[in-house]
């Protein structure tokens, strides 16, 4: 399966900082669920950055399972939190794809990889380059369509980020393309002029064709750890997330963020980047993330 071998290659980092640490723990101890053992699983479940109340969960689980029935029921219990329902129907076309985030995520070559992914499944797809902020945000999203015979519409550097998405949209519907992936400018979550674009941007997307985006995906950059559940919460308050895209898990030790950050979003992480390579790209899993995790 090339989703599962790719991911267990990949997560050597968390891997190594979480699940192989506890099974060492385990392996070791031969004298039950001690206060020192409790101690010792707490500060690696806290180190991965799963955070203070899941890791009290987690803890618990532990400590009422005997044997090989531990990390099953730990491994169950991760697969269920991640196990978001997602009924989503795509009524219309295009189907309309804004991603969002703060800079250094990967948001732009999010955009791509998504392109090149459902391309590859015969979707007919193109890219908008609403970044028009960061000149370099354009002519990157540019590189990757000549490369990969992507279409793509763009606008200048400076220039009205809603006016390229307007434009974007009308195309797509005119030229009949099944997908249109947006890609937003980077903004901190702090900055609340920028925050507020997005209400600009329902806007113009609400007066060309009576739409809402059909899917809004923050990009999460695991190596932040948990700032990027404060980050998600934001950008939820300005524009409603349904999805999360995990970027760079090839790259971090705190891959366990993930956990905690699905729990209290309660929204589904519906890619995750691995690698730079375009095909280190894939539809997330939840049972065989954490299979590759637990390997």
């Amino acid at each position: 399966m090339e989703f599962l071998d790719r991911i267990t290659a990949k997560l050597h980092k968390t891997r190594n900082n979480f699940s192989e640490k506890i099974k060492t723990v385990l392996n070791i101890s031969s004298s039950g669920f001690t206060d020192e053992l409790r101690d010792e699983i707490e500060e690696i479940l806290l180190s991965a950055d799963i955070g203070p109340q899941l890791s009290d969960y987690f803890l618990d689980i532990i400590k009422k399972s005997e044997g090989e029935d531990i990390l099953k029921n730990l491994k169950d219990k991760m697969v269920g939190i991640l196990n978001i329902e997602d009924d989503r129907e795509y009524l219309k076309k295009p189907v309309v794809i804004l991603l969002v985030g703060v800079n250094g995520t990967g948001k732009t070559t999010s955009a791509a990889k998504i392109a090149y992914y459902l391309k590859k499944k015969n979707k007919k797809v193109l890219l908008s380059a609403a970044d028009t902020y960061r000149a370099a945000a354009i002519d990157q999203l540019q590189i990757w369509a000549e490369r990969y015979s992507l279409d793509i519409v763009k606008g200048e550097q400076g220039g009205d980020a809603a006016a390229v998405i307007h434009d974007s949209y009308v195309s797509a519907l005119s030229r009949n393309y099944d997908y249109l992936i947006v890609d937003t400018a980077g903004r901190l979550h702090t900055k609340k002029n920028l925050m507020n674009e997005f209400i600009k941007i329902k806007k113009v997307l609400k007066n060309v064709g009576n739409i809402t985006p059909d899917e809004v995906f923050i990009i999460m950059d695991s190596t932040t750890g948990l700032n990027g559940l404060v980050q998600a919460k934001v950008f939820n308050d300005f524009i409603d997330l349904t999805g999360i895209i995990l970027t760079k898990m090839d790259g971090s030790a705190k891959g366990g963020c993930i956990f905690p950050i699905v729990k209290e979003m309660n929204i589904p992480v519906k890619y995750i980047g691995i690698g730079e390579n375009i095909e280190d790209f894939f539809p997330f899993d939840p049972e065989l993330f954490i299979e590759g995790l637990f390997r």
